[in-house]
């Protein structure tokens, strides 16, 4: 039946000088991906169909090409066609039977079992409905008994669902995405809802899980779908925090009541990446109970990133280990976040490197109030610049005459003595990218620089004396693309080792 569909598809013969039968193999190969697959990597097989079709070169491609091909349940006998496009791969054979009925989701075909089998597929990606994963899971696990490795996709399409939970270990499933489906005509999602306590069970019985992914999902904590907030209760109590020391990856989007997750679990952060998307929500100083702050401080991070839309903590004495928030909404949530996080993890006890605006957008104005970056940031500055292991500091392009007060050292009282407290004390080098140097005092503004963010030289030079008077010596100025250097060079060498790296030429 569907080779008779496939017949009836015409070739359109291009001739071998076509730019589409010259491009290379692995050229066009990406471009079908592209295409016929979705951002989890899951086929349309019938969009390959139609473009096996095109000629002859095309054909060759899509057929030796595993990845352009997925076995949907819904479709068996569609599925059985696509299969023979899938032999002799070692990548995951990606199967679909979300989309099917529960009679024919419920029932793993055994002609799928057996060519698992006899072609040695050890690795699978499967999306499905989340109400029938014990089923699954159970028959596979005795169909396969020589499977290695599962990459299980929940895609929900109902409001409420209760995680079918299997009852023994899950060796062979090894990443875990949970995901609403969205809608084909709007790309709008659906309302999802998951039962935490069900997904906590699940993982229970996960002990190779190394990647997490949540994607717009609505966590209920409670059995209780219709009482959101009730707390944990039953048996999961005795089993908390779950151990997910060997998960390598947690990433969550757009995922509501999230700290009652990372309350409920321990993850190891010397190791594991942490992304969290759109942390509006998400108050790790109040919402997160002390003993989840407490192992999430154990990352030992020692480099902190700071853009308009993201906050990145990494460690480079501990490979892996990444805190990753982004998609950070406006200024008053990334102000809230850097001191919230800092307290929260305890950066100021061990960051050494700190990078600001990388990516040059603080010296626009936020798109969302009209204000400018360094106007609402300004009173985050000093909670933030309590980095007492600082050694290395960048800042690329935009107002930072707050954050040289900050760092000048100041006189202050303690115990009845006056003393000179000076800022990041260990501090070393500092980087500046994308300036245009000018001196308020003298009145040189650098006209005809609007477009470029000022540093008042000035402001700069009081700082560098200061911390040489505090007996805290800055070791290397590096000045990156920066404009109207030469005028003031030799006053900066003058009180620090400085380096001046120009544009390149075109």
């Amino acid at each position: 039946m569907f080779a008779n569909y496939a017949s009836t598809v015409p070739a359109t013969g291009h001739s071998p000088s076509s730019p589409s039968q010259i491009l290379p193999y692995e050229l066009l190969e990406h471009v079908f991906s592209d295409v016929c697959t979705d951002e989890d990597g899951f086929a349309d097989s019938f969009q390959t169909l139609i473009l096996s079709h095109v000629s002859a070169y095309w054909r060759a491609v899509t057929q030796t090409s595993p990845r352009l091909w997925s076995i949907d349940l819904h479709t068996p006998t569609a599925a059985q066609y696509f299969l023979k496009f899938t032999l002799g791969t070692i990548a995951p054979l990606r199967i679909i039977c979300v989309h099917s009925a529960e009679d024919i989701v419920a029932t793993w075909p055994e002609w799928l079992s057996s060519h698992i089998r006899n072609d040695g597929v050890v690795a699978l990606a499967i999306r499905m409905d989340m109400r029938y994963a014990r089923r699954i899971l159970i028959t596979i696990k005795e169909t396969i008994p020589d499977l290695k490795w599962l990459d299980l996709y929940g895609w929900q399409e109902y409001w409420s669902c209760v995680i079918d939970i299997p009852s023994s270990p899950v060796p062979f499933l090894r990443s875990l995405t949970l995901t609403r489906r969205r809608s084909n005509e709007h790309q709008l999602y659906y309302n999802a809802r998951i039962s935490l306590v069900n997904l906590l069970h699940l993982l229970r019985q996960t002990p190779n899980l190394t990647s997490i992914r949540i994607d717009h999902i609505l966590l209920d904590h409670s059995d209780d779908t219709q009482n959101p907030d009730k707390p944990f209760g039953g048996e999961i109590d005795q089993f908390l925090p779950i151990s997910l020391h060997h998960v390598r990856r947690l990433s969550f989007s757009g995922v509501n009541r999230l700290w009652h997750f990372l309350k409920a679990v321990s993850i190891s952060p010397t190791f594991a990446t942490l992304e969290i998307d759109n942390v509006g929500s998400l108050n790790v100083s109040s919402e997160l109970s002390p003993e989840a702050r407490l192992r999430l401080r154990e990352a030992q991070h020692t480099h902190l990133s700071i853009t308009t839309t993201a906050i990145e903590a990494y460690s480079a004495t501990n490979s892996g280990s990444v805190y990753r928030f982004s998609n950070i909404k406006d200024e008053h949530a990334l102000l809230h976040s850097m001191v919230a996080f800092g307290r929260a993890f305890h950066w100021s006890s061990s960051v050494t490197n700190l990078s600001i605006n990388s990516d040059g957008r603080m010296f626009s104005s936020s798109p969302i109030t009209s204000k400018t970056w360094h106007e609402a940031l300004s009173p985050g500055w000093a909670k933030l610049m309590v980095l007492p292991q600082l050694r290395h500091f960048k800042v690329s392009g935009f107002v930072v005459d707050e954050l040289w007060r900050v760092l000048h050292p100041s006189k202050r009282v303690r115990r009845g003595a006056e003393h000179l407290y000076v800022p990041c004390p260990l501090l070393e080098t500092i980087v500046l990218t994308d300036f245009v140097l000018v001196n308020a005092e003298t009145g040189d503004f650098a006209d005809g620089y609007e477009d470029y963010a000022p540093l008042d030289v000035g402001l700069l030079l009081n700082l560098i004396s200061a911390r040489v008077q505090g007996g805290r010596v800055l070791g290397r100025l590096i000045l990156c693309k920066c404009l109207n250097v030469e005028r003031y060079l030799n006053q900066l060498s003058a009180v620090v080792y400085t380096t001046s790296m120009p544009y390149s030429s075109p």
